[in-house]
């Protein structure tokens, strides 16, 4: 197997967010998920005793992004306010979402695959789970719903 025939490892990654300078980090990034749903038809006249099956709509599953706690790092937070008070950021009140850009990297820092995923809204705030007796660090989540993405390489 030559080297370009290789799979991209999956734990170099960087994740862009609209609005936000440069990058932030996250420790995990789920839910790049598109599916079509189905939709079946038989004409009653037909002689076969199969339906003809189409595509319909598209459905995305939401995107989660894991991270530890950083003391002063209140991205989520900010995104968080801006989806429950859109009055407070911005002039019209509709807010739209955010486009996200998520990027694979190869072992020099070279993208080599990237999603862009558009209109994302945050509708869920995770907070670190706090156990005395856990020798664990401490990790905040946010899920976004979204209107799809691309995915390019």
């Amino acid at each position: 197997m030559s080297q370009s025939d290789f799979p991209v490892a999956g734990f170099h990654f960087r994740v862009q967010l609209d609005g936000y300078d440069g990058y932030i980090s996250f420790q995990e990034v789920t839910g790049l998920e598109q599916s079509a749903e189905v939709i079946e038809y038989r004409p009653g006249h037909t002689r076969l005793f199969n339906t003809e099956k189409r595509l319909g709509l598209i459905k995305t599953s939401p995107i989660t992004l894991k991270r530890g706690v950083v003391q002063g790092k209140d991205e989520f937070m900010e995104i968080f306010d801006k989806a429950i008070y859109p009055e407070k950021y911005f002039h019209d009140s509709d807010n739209a979402g955010i486009d996200m850009t998520i990027e694979l990297l190869d072992a020099k820092g070279e993208v080599m695959v990237y999603w862009t995923v558009y209109q994302a809204i945050p509708s869920k705030y995770t907070s670190p789970t706090l156990n005395s007796e856990q020798n664990a660090l401490a990790f905040e989540s946010m899920t976004f719903e979204h209107s799809g993405f691309d995915t390019w390489f």
